[in-house]
């Protein structure tokens, strides 16, 4: 995340349900396997399961990720405490569930 993802953050303020970057670090499965996690750290940086790995921000709705092959946005919205539905930019949708 760079400076200006940095401060827009810092600058809006949350509404209850919001998806922050605060919210959202932390250990996530597609699978319900905590062995198949992604990591999102709080600094900014990714590393899933499979070894890609990047830079993440939330932005306006949108998990955005970087990575060596490119950018991709996902449209979030939070469920509960611990599950997301992310909106692909294909269309597709999943839903994402933390892990402990």
């Amino acid at each position: 995340m760079d400076e200006v993802d940095a401060l827009a953050e810092r600058s809006t303020p949350a509404k209850p349900g919001d998806v922050t970057r605060t919210w959202f670090a932390g250990k996530w499965t597609d699978s319900g396997d905590c062995a198949d996690a992604g990591r999102f750290e709080p600094n900014g940086t990714y590393l899933l399961a499979d070894g890609t790995r990047g830079m993440w921000s939330v932005q306006e709705g949108r998990l955005v990720v970087q990575h060596k092959d490119g950018r991709h946005a996902l449209r979030l919205r939070r469920i509960d405490q611990d599950t997301v539905e992310l909106s692909n930019e294909d269309g597709t949708v999943g839903r994402s569930t933390r892990c402990s």
